[in-house]
């Protein structure tokens, strides 16, 4: 199968659905049938050096992934164009380029990022009604949109709020954003967590939106390890993780070079340590596309 079946570019707003439809289908088949050497010369050969690139590319958020203008994928301000929060650093689409932008915006990967925040949210407000004033620390917080869309959050119904990220610029948003409503911003890394640079205790709710994505197995396991010792008795965890093989990846793999760590509900019961929670205190959830799996863990009394 060949990208050079797509020989047209769009003619015009109208046939945006279509066609992107048609190029996320065709990019997740082929990924599903190639091995990964072929895939990635692929990528490299073909998908990229065609017209369909820039065609992408008049989505923002597909092409500051590809872009990295803070030296990663998926950075706080991709995520606020998936929530559709303007962003300050990009003018807004216009035409053809809203055209796609709102295709991919609504692609089944960012209802589901969009889903997260909304649990997160619901999970938080969960966490103010076990306990009056929970601690509650976010790790590679973003810009911590979720507070938004918290009631716990608007009432102040927190003692604090710990927006960790190692994005200093995330972390000046945060602080200008939400310092006045209790969120303390601070910098600092997985690293500095698992070295103990970074040390934290009291918590009741600690959790981990996206990073998981990029985590290798061995650093996840620790960092699982460091975040439930983190936890008052009671407290609960969070992890969230894309799984395999969705629509997307094909997509978001050749246009955006956006590439991630994909586990499903066995992988990721599997970074959990024996003996870290009883097994029936780990819940599995997943958003209701089947993109993200959620690990929601609950420390014993």
């Amino acid at each position: 199968m060949s990208t050079q079946s797509f020989t047209s570019p769009l003619a015009k707003a109208g046939d945006v659905y279509e066609q992107m439809r048609d190029i996320v289908s065709h990019l997740h088949v082929l990924r599903e049938s190639s091995s990964q050497q072929d895939w990635t010369g692929l990528l490299r050969d073909e998908m990229r050096s065609s017209k369909w690139l820039p065609i992408a590319h008049l989505c923002p958020f597909t092409r500051r992934s590809y872009e990295k203008p803070r030296g990663y994928a998926g950075d706080a301000v991709i995520l606020d164009y998936i929530y559709g929060i303007e962003a300050s650093e990009s003018p807004s689409p216009t035409g053809l380029a809203q055209d796609v932008f709102e295709f991919t915006r609504n692609s089944a990967a960012c209802r589901a990022v969009r889903y997260r925040r909304t649990l997160i949210a619901q999970l938080v407000d969960e966490a103010a009604l076990r306990k009056k004033s929970p601690s509650i620390l976010s790790v590679a917080a973003g810009h911590l949109r979720e507070f938004d869309l918290s009631l716990a959050a608007q009432r102040r119904a927190f003692k604090r709020w710990v927006a960790l990220d190692q994005d200093n610029l995330s972390i000046d948003l945060v602080n200008a954003t939400y310092g006045n409503a209790g969120v303390s911003g601070e910098l600092g890394s997985v690293r500095d967590l698992l070295v103990g640079k970074k040390q934290y205790a009291g918590f009741d709710f600690v959790y981990a939106a996206g990073l998981f994505d990029y985590l290798p197995d061995d650093v996840a396991r620790r960092l699982i390890v460091t975040m439930e010792g983190m936890l008052n008795p009671g407290g609960r965890l969070m992890v969230a993780n894309f799984l395999p093989n969705i629509l997307d990846a094909g997509y978001m793999e050749t246009f955006m070079d956006w590439h991630l760590i994909y586990r499903d509900e066995g992988d990721m019961l599997g970074l959990f340590e024996t003996g870290l929670f009883d097994n029936d205190a780990i819940k599995m959830h997943r958003d209701p596309d089947h993109n993200i799996v959620f690990a929601i863990a609950t420390k014993a009394e």
